[in-house]
């Protein structure tokens, strides 16, 4: 990230910043669901491939810790 980025970031409010990257990976998760390829999801979204693939690895993580608490 680029200093100016870093500044832009520090500067904005907390709940803005969380609000917004929830936004964002929610409309990640819908984009995937409806079957878009993540080099499609990361121009939608503005982000870069490997920014998709992580939160479509961290909502992987989490599902599979839900259904293992659901079945223990």
């Amino acid at each position: 990230a680029s200093s100016r980025n870093v500044r832009r970031i520090m500067a904005e409010p907390r709940e803005e910043y969380l609000s917004r990257a929830d936004e964002r990976r929610e409309r990640v998760l819908e984009l995937r669901a409806q079957g878009m390829k993540l080099r499609e999801i990361a121009e939608e979204v503005g982000m870069t491939v490997g920014g998709v693939g992580t939160i479509l690895l961290h909502a992987r993580k989490a599902e599979q810790s839900q259904s293992e608490e659901a079945t223990a």
